[in-house]
């Protein structure tokens, strides 16, 4: 019993020694260990507290020393006694980089808007903007027609479209537009979701990535270190030789996207998601918005790229080309029906290829089946492969999102009932596009009253019931009178549009040649007697500046006008006028400067050329001129150091190389000259004179078959 209790006594204090050794360990433990724990707390502390800071103080390093852009689309200016905003134009630096950015159109308007003035923002893409002559486009329209119809009551109706973006810009754009004082936005965009910034077929960057990581991106690019972060992926991602600028629709040719390619899924969200997004903005800021749907030419338009189905063997390729041939031959004999039968065949083994549907529609035009028409041509350019139009998808997402708002201020203008039922058998075309989606005057003036119609509606009560409000919205020709639209506008437009058309993938359309011919027949019949057409559209010009003296889109033409007919006194006033309402504006100062060039003027030339510059540095066109104006001075030297910087900043600069060659031929040095002929002839720019200089020196160089090409050039912009 003893020994029992002698064993539990010991076992007992072996328990509670165990226990003390454990205790004294742990505590050691502890008293080791605490050091390192308190160093860890330390550092994750100063780690929370550092980075911040650290990056806090790199974005404050990269602005002080002027590295970056202001990311916003407003620009805040001040004026005596005014606060002002102008566009941005490195806006799109964000989304493009300043490569292959384009540049909103310009602007000044007061920071809080006017008592008593309507402010509308127009938003949206290309076809928007007014591309190819935003002086006659929707903004310009629609201001001309609210003007007109409601006299007593001041409309600002401001661009703030551009080329080349999408939804995802918009969305940004809009959102600087809350805080921008409007009344009324007007959206018109869905032509470029799959080839601008983020889209599937897009050359800008990641092709599209969710949503979440778009947003992220475009975030990260406010901040200076988000802009040097994309600087060092520029830099370390170079763009492919003779991709380094901006090469409109060409750039894409490589990039086709299949109407059932799963890219497409997320596009078609994205762009819902963005309207609703931009709808929701304008209504919290207290705007009314009014959405179109988007018009696109559907019967004179063929697609710009066709594919097969993946899934088509090369069997059936073969058997499905044999039927789509024998229905070309078909449809070229006038044999419609039989031609359709033949396409028939062919689509039901592949219903994949655009190209197809528009020989279809052609087929059923000419059998007076309009519906099938309409039908066909729709379907052909939904499976167009290089997507540069507003689909039927994105017209039924416009059409649903509107449908949900359930809000009187927020409208929806169906701009392709409307140009449908303007158009020859439903089915738009060439009497309202130039091409594919940018309208012509008549397309413009249609979409603006369609619109126009919607924003009567949210207009207040005391614009709508002034006594001298028109009954009526105005006609195409009234409009013409208040914007100076006259024929030598008209011809302008289609010789821009002319030589487009010269380009991929114009040149691809399966109706490439009937679009040239259109063309070059309106052409044709505006071409006799320029001298009176250019005295008809100056009288045209100085009435409408009579009635709005501040209009600078006038004020330029009639600069314009006026040193075409040799009144360079005038020319001058109006050019400074312009200057004046656009000081920010350095292609208005380069105007003014030019001039003073051909007023033998060099002098004060130079003087208003650096004050372009000073706005824009990298500007080819004013350092061209400069160079030009120190040529008239006789100071060679100087020139050829201007021509060297802009070739430095733009390698294809073909004007610049033309500009040293001569200067270099002038003194003798005819090796060096032909060197830089021969950059000129390899890099021409698409404009009149440098094409036709660049003809007549080879004409002298005896380099006939450049000649000959350049001096076509030529002609085709300017036909008369």
């Amino acid at each position: 019993m003893w020994l029992i209790i002698q064993q539990v006594v010991v076992v007992g204090k072996s328990r509670k020694q165990h226990k003390r050794t454990a205790k004294a360990r742990q505590e050691s433990a502890s008293r080791t260990e605490a050091p390192k724990g308190l160093k860890l707390w330390l550092f994750r502390s100063v780690m929370i507290l550092f980075v911040p800071l650290f990056f806090l103080a790199l974005e404050l390093v990269l602005r002080v020393a002027g590295f970056g852009f202001e990311p916003s689309f407003f620009l805040e200016k001040k004026a005596p006694g005014r606060q002002l905003l102008v566009q941005n134009d490195r806006f799109g630096w964000r989304f493009f980089g300043p490569s292959y950015s384009r540049t909103p159109e310009a602007f000044v308007i007061d920071r809080k808007a006017p008592e008593e003035t309507i402010r509308i923002f127009v938003m949206g893409e290309s076809a928007a903007y007014g591309d190819p002559m935003p002086e006659f486009g929707l903004p310009r329209m629609l201001h001309a027609m609210l003007d007109l119809r409601y006299p007593s009551t001041r409309f600002e109706v401001v661009n703030v479209a551009m080329t080349a973006i999408n939804s995802h810009v918009i969305r940004e754009i809009a959102s600087d537009c809350a805080g921008a004082d409007g009344d009324i936005w007007v959206v018109y965009m869905g032509n470029n979701e799959v080839v601008g910034p983020f889209g599937s077929g897009t050359v800008f960057g990641p092709q599209a990535p969710p949503l979440a990581s778009i947003r992220a991106n475009l975030a990260l690019k406010t901040t200076r270190i988000g802009q040097l972060l994309d600087a060092i992926l520029a830099k370390m991602n170079p763009p492919k030789a003779g991709e380094e600028t901006w090469g409109g629709m060409m750039m894409f040719l490589d990039q086709q996207v299949a109407a059932d390619d799963p890219r497409m899924a997320p596009v078609y969200d994205h762009f819902r998601r963005n309207l609703e997004d931009i709808i929701q903005l304008g209504r919290q800021a207290g705007v009314a918005v009014a959405v179109s749907s988007v018009a696109v030419n559907l019967r004179d338009c063929a697609p710009f790229g066709s594919q097969f189905s993946p899934t088509t063997s090369a069997s059936a390729k073969a058997q499905w080309q044999q039927h789509y041939q024998r229905g070309i031959e078909l449809q070229l004999k006038g044999e419609w029906t039989d031609a359709l039968e033949a396409y028939g065949s062919a689509e039901a083994i592949d219903s994949n290829y655009a190209e197809l549907f528009f020989r279809q529609g052609q087929c059923a035009l000419e059998l007076n089946d309009d519906a099938a028409a309409l039908a066909a041509f729709s379907k052909a350019r939904d499976l167009d492969t290089l997507r540069f139009r507003f689909d039927s998808r994105m017209g039924g997402i416009v059409r649903e999102v509107i449908a949900q708002q359930n809000d009187p201020k927020v409208r929806f203008a169906d701009a392709e009932a409307a140009f449908a039922a303007a158009s020859p058998h439903g089915i738009p075309g060439k009497e309202l596009f130039y091409e594919h989606v940018h309208l012509t005057w008549e397309g413009n003036w249609l979409l603006a009253a369609t619109l126009a119609e919607q924003l009567e509606t949210v207009l207040p009560e005391r614009v709508k019931n002034a006594p001298d409000t028109l009954p009526s919205w105005p006609s195409s020709e009234q409009c013409a009178a208040r914007l100076a639209w006259t024929d030598s506008d008209r011809l302008a437009g289609l010789a821009e549009v002319r030589g487009r058309l010269e380009d991929p993938p114009f040149t691809l359309q399966l109706n490439h040649g009937d679009q040239v011919s259109h063309l070059e027949n309106l052409i044709a019949r505006l071409e006799p007697e320029p001298g009176q057409r250019m005295e008809q559209s100056l009288a045209v010009c100085m009435a409408a500046v009579q009635s709005a003296p501040d209009d600078v889109y006038l004020l330029r033409k009639l600069a314009s006008l006026r040193m075409q007919t040799g009144d360079l006194d005038g020319a001058l006033e109006a050019a400074l006028q312009v200057a004046d309402l656009l000081p920010h504006q350095a292609t208005d100062w380069d105007s003014v400067a030019m001039i003073y060039t051909q007023k033998n003027q060099p002098d004060k030339a130079i003087d208003y050329f650096k004050r372009g510059l000073a706005l824009d540095p990298g500007n080819l066109w004013i350092l061209h001129h400069l160079a030009m104006a120190h040529v008239q001075q006789g100071q060679g030297d100087k020139a050829l150091e201007i021509w060297k910087k802009a070739v430095k900043i733009q390698p294809k600069f073909g004007t610049a190389y033309l500009g040293m060659g001569q200067v270099l031929e002038s003194q003798g040095l005819i090796q060096a000259a032909n060197e830089q002929y021969r950059k000129a002839l390899q890099y021409p720019v698409n404009r009149t004179t440098d094409l036709a200089n660049l003809g007549r020196l080879c004409i002298r160089k005896g380099w006939y078959d450049d000649a000959l090409k350049h001096l076509q050039n030529a002609a085709l912009l300017a036909p008369t």
